[in-house]
């Protein structure tokens, strides 16, 4: 029977730790070993197949060299952008195109911010 992907939260997290773990240069079996789980585990995860405990969340953190945080705080804003792009479907491209470029500027100023 063949895993059915999660809603919300977990496959944004799951992208989110595929695209840190690429940029970390890392296989699937790779990030699995340095955060001591299974790699088979990993997959399901990056393809939001499976929930992911905090404590496995931590250890992923760990290996990819990044805060919790962070892949919590991009996966939201992630959903938001998904969220935003859905209400904002029935104008046309230049507009939606527009908006999208607004918001991802302020949420990029307000990040800056908090810095």
């Amino acid at each position: 029977m063949a895993k059915r992907q999660k809603r919300g939260l977990i496959p944004i997290i799951g992208r989110r730790i595929r695209v840190l773990r690429q940029d970390a240069g890392l296989t699937q079996a790779a990030l699995a070993e340095k955060a001591g789980i299974n790699d088979k585990y990993v997959g399901d995860l990056e393809r939001g197949e499976r929930d992911i405990r905090i404590t496995t969340l931590g250890r992923l953190a760990k290996a990819l060299k990044v805060p919790v945080a962070d892949i919590l705080r991009e996966a939201e804003q992630d959903r938001l952008m998904a969220e935003i792009e859905g209400l904002i479907a029935g104008h046309d491209d230049v507009v939606r195109a527009h908006i999208i470029r607004q918001i991802r500027d302020t949420l990029l100023l307000l990040e800056a911010a908090r810095r």
